[in-house]
């Protein structure tokens, strides 16, 4: 999940290095971590998948529905760094705001989910 916060202040980095001394480096360090944490988000959504398997009566819940809604935009964010990785190969290089923002939306999806994994309301 860490990398979820880190992968978005690699883009800001590249965006913030006007000369481009280090551009080639941080996008590195972009690849190597999508391609470290994708596979662990996966694993991830294997389990959920298994605990909703033992327990369909999980889809009866307003929490878990909400849940599910929330693990897919964050599926869908992940794609997006995928891409956006593509386009910083590419030297498509957005402002430093737009990649600030872009960082912050994690915490938006993921703080729910945490509060309705815990607290479980009806």
């Amino acid at each position: 999940m860490a990398g979820l916060f880190y992968i978005p202040r690699l883009f800001v980095y590249v965006a913030e290095d006007n000369a481009r001394k280090n551009t080639s480096a941080y996008i590195e360090q972009q690849k190597r971590l999508l391609y470290f944490t994708s596979p662990l988000g996966l694993l991830g959504i294997v389990f959920g998948a298994l605990m909703l398997v033992q327990s369909l009566t999980l889809l009866e819940t307003f929490w878990f529905k909400a849940k599910l809604a929330l693990v897919g935009l964050l599926v869908l964010y992940n794609i997006f760094l995928f891409l956006e990785h593509t386009r910083q190969k590419q030297l498509k290089i957005r402002t430093v705001l737009q990649y600030k923002v872009i960082n912050e939306v994690v915490v938006l999806i993921l703080i729910p989910i945490v509060f309705l994994s815990v607290f479980k309301w009806q």
